[in-house]
């Protein structure tokens, strides 16, 4: 599998400026039009603009590369359908978006409570319990909408293009559910929302992951 990863610097480079320029561009917009801000919060936009282009642009530039030959592998060792090998089938694709389902939920999302929270100033612990409070309304928000998106973006998408057209879709996204997440500083506290997203001393506004 590893021997198929092919890193390609430009190429790299390319993605790490999209997504973390589309990442500043959607923060600002959420910042000025949902959440009606004065002054925009350079540090989250910086934080998020750091983390979308070192883990959106520079991991998953290598990691997509993996998804088509575990799906591949999987399929043999199943003696699945040839549709589900043939790299080329909608169903592969459908394959490669829920390998990428997982790795949201297993890494993705762990990582950008954490990294993205600590960048903003909250301790890890902070972090922490925040993630586990919005882990499981996170992922399946995600799950709903990534797993069409990313099936038609290794349907339809070139390879060298996968990660632009997923920084592009994060755009939107991240204007939906940063929506939400502004709701939600507003509802009271209740034993499903922990008060970290609620206390009035030094407010962080919650910012969530983008898939």
């Amino acid at each position: 599998m590893l021997a198929k990863v092919r890193i390609r610097p430009t190429g790299m480079a390319a993605d790490m400026a999209a997504a973390g320029c589309l990442a500043v561009a959607a923060d600002t917009l959420c910042q000025k039009v949902i959440e009606e801000r004065e002054r925009i919060d350079w540090r989250r936009a910086g934080a998020l603009a750091a983390f979308n282009g070192l883990y959106v642009g520079g991991f998953l530039h290598v990691l997509y590369q993996c998804y088509s030959p575990v799906v591949s592998a999987v399929a043999t060792r199943m003696a699945a359908s040839s549709a589900l090998r043939s790299t080329a089938s909608p169903q592969h694709a459908l394959g490669c978006a829920v390998v990428d389902n997982l790795h949201c939920g297993s890494l993705y999302i762990p990582a950008f409570f954490a990294c993205v929270g600590t960048m903003q100033g909250q301790t890890l612990g902070e972090a922490l319990a925040l993630l586990q409070g919005e882990w499981w309304p996170t992922y399946t928000s995600c799950t709903a909408f990534w797993i069409p998106f990313m099936a038609a973006n290794f349907r339809m998408v070139a390879p060298a293009r996968r990660v632009q057209a997923m920084a592009v879709a994060n755009m939107f996204w991240n204007v939906v559910i940063d929506y939400l997440a502004h709701r939600q500083l507003h509802a009271p506290p209740s034993p499903e929302r922990p008060a970290l997203l609620f206390r009035t001393e030094q407010p962080k506004t919650v910012v969530w992951p983008l898939c």
